[in-house]
C-alpha cells in the first residue's frame, strides 16, 4: 500500500452504451470529460448476471465456484426450502479484509450483516436491519440524522412513477451526503460508493429511457446528472496521482417477456408438482430437474434433495438433454436461450458442488424466472431486465494486469 489512495464508484446496473450515450448527450459532463483521462471498456458481467453474485465476484475477485454465491435465493441442502445466502454464505474475503489500510465501504450489495473492519462498512440492499448494517454502530445516529435509507421501496415504482423518482432523488443526495461526511471523517486508502437507484431507476422506467417524447424523459435524466455531480465531487477531491474505477456489475435492456423456466421443464417431462405444500416444496416423485431464478436448473439427484430420482451415472446425459431442450424453446418465433452452459464450463472451486447444474443464457429481451406457473412467458411489471454488459473505467489505475475484455473478477487486480 503506498502513499496513494483509491477510489471505487459503483453505478448497479449501468450498461456501456449508456455511459457513451448519456456522455454524448452531455447528461453526464463530469463522466465525459474524465473518459478522455482514463480509459472505459466493456466489462462482461457474472454469470448469471445478478448483483449478488457480480458485486459478490468484485469485491473478492473469485468465481462464483470460490466464493459461493449463486443468486440471492438458494435451497437448502437436504429440502426444497428457500434460503437466502447474505455475507456469513460468502467464502472468499473482500478486498478491505485482504489488503491493509483503513477502508470507507459505502452501499455495496450483498455485503450485509456487515463485519468488523479496519474503517467504515454501510452495507447496501438487502439490508434487513440498519444496526446489523452498518460498522461500527456509533456512526448509526448521523447516519439517522441525515435521513440515510439502504434503498428504495420498490413498491412505490408499481404505484407511481413520479413517486419512484421522488424517492429515489432523496435517498440519491442522502447517500452523497453519507459520503461527504465519511469522506473528511476517516483517513482512509480506499473508498468504495455504490449507486444501486440506477438499477431501480432502469428496471422500472427503462422505457422512459428509451422514448425521449415521453413526460418523464428529462426528469429520468436529471437523475443520472445528479449522479454525475457526485462523480464531478469526486474527482475534485481527489489528488494528481489517486487512483479512480468506475464500474457497474451488470447491464440493462428491455425486457419483452418474463419466461417461467419452470412451465417448460413441466411441459418437456422434467418436473413433477404435487398438490400439497407451497413453492419448491412441491416437487414431486419422478422430478428430474427444477429450475430458480435467473437461469438456473438443478438436477433432482440423489443423496441431495429429499424426493430425488436422480442416480449420478444419469447426469451427464440428462444435462445434455435438458440443454437441448431449453435450445429448442421459441416464443413468436424467437428463441428464446443464447446459451446453455453446463456449471463445469463456467464455474471453478472448491463451492462447485453448490452450483446450479446448467445456466441459460437468455436472447435479448427474455428474462428468465424460477416462479412455478401454468403460463410459460408472462407481460413484465417492469420494464427493463439485466443483460452481461457492464462498464469498467479507470484512471491513474495500473491495468496492465487485465484484459481489454475484463470481466467482474479482475477488478481486484486494480485496487492498491
Amino acid at each position: 500500500m503506498n502513499g496513494n489512495k483509491s477510489v471505487i464508484v459503483g453505478i448497479d446496473g449501468m450498461p456501456h452504451q449508456m455511459v457513451e450515450d448519456l456522455c454524448k448527450k452531455n447528461v453526464m459532463p463530469n463522466l465525459a470529460s474524465l473518459l478522455d483521462e482514463g480509459a472505459l471498456r466493456v466489462m462482461k458481467s457474472s454469470t448469471p448476471a445478478v448483483s449478488s453474485i457480480s458485486w459478490n465476484s468484485i469485491i473478492t475477485g473469485a468465481n462464483p465456484g470460490e466464493h459461493g454465491i449463486y443468486g440471492f435465493s438458494d435451497i437448502i441442502q437436504g429440502t426444497y426450502s428457500m434460503c437466502f445466502p447474505n455475507s456469513n454464505a460468502l467464502k472468499k474475503q473482500p478486498y478491505w479484509q485482504t489488503i491493509k489500510g483503513t477502508h470507507v465501504v459505502i452501499n455495496v450489495p450483498a455485503t450485509y450483516p456487515v463485519k468488523k473492519i479496519n474503517g467504515c462498512h454501510i452495507s447496501g440492499f438487502v439490508s434487513l436491519d440498519l444496526d446489523k448494517a452498518v460498522y461500527p454502530r456509533e456512526i448509526i445516529p448521523k447516519l439517522e440524522d441525515i435521513n440515510y435509507h439502504i434503498d428504495v421501496d420498490a413498491e412505490k415504482g408499481h404505484k407511481s412513477e413520479t413517486l419512484l423518482l421522488d424517492e429515489l432523488f432523496k435517498t440519491l443526495k442522502a447517500r452523497a451526503r453519507a459520503l461527504d461526511y465519511l469522506w473528511d471523517k476517516y483517513s482512509w486508502n480506499t473508498l468504495m460508493f455504490v449507486i444501486t437507484g440506477s438499477d431501480r431507476i432502469e428496471h422500472f422506467l427503462w422505457h422512459v429511457y428509451e422514448d425521449e417524447g415521453h413526460t418523464l424523459h428529462e426528469r429520468f435524466l436529471e437523475f443520472y446528472s445528479a449522479i454525475d455531480e457526485i462523480i464531478g465531487g469526486i474527482n475534485n477531491r481527489l489528488n494528481e496521482d489517486d487512483g479512480l474505477i468506475m464500474l457497474s456489475d451488470h447491464g440493462m435492456e428491455r425486457v419483452k417477456y418474463n419466461i417461467n423456466l419452470n412451465t417448460h421443464l413441466i411441459n418437456e417431462g422434467f418436473l413433477q408438482l404435487r398438490d400439497e405444500g407451497r413453492g419448491y416444496n412441491k416437487i414431486d416423485e419422478g422430478t428430474r430437474a427444477f429450475a430458480l431464478e435467473d437461469g438456473r436448473v438443478y438436477i433432482n439427484r440423489k443423496g441431495q434433495y429429499p424426493r430425488r430420482t436422480v442416480a449420478p451415472g444419469q447426469e451427464p446425459e440428462l444435462k445434455k438433454e435438458i440443454s437441448d431442450s431449453f435450445k429448442t424453446l421459441k416464443i413468436g418465433g424467437e428463441q428464446v436461450i443464447r446459451k446453455a452452459h453446463f456449471r463445469e464450463e463456467i464455474y471453478h472451486g472448491a463451492e462447485l458442488g453448490k452450483a446450479p447444474d446448467v445456466v441459460l443464457v437468455p436472447n435479448k429481451g427474455f428474462n428468465l424466472r424460477g416462479k412455478l406457473s401454468d403460463s410459460l412467458h408472462e407481460e413484465s411489471p417492469l420494464s427493463g431486465m439485466h443483460n452481461p454488459q457492464a462498464f469498467l473505467y479507470t484512471k491513474n489505475v495500473d491495468d496492465s494486469t487485465i484484459a481489454d475484455n475484463p470481466t467482474v473478477e479482475d477488478v481486484i487486480k486494480l485496487v492498491r
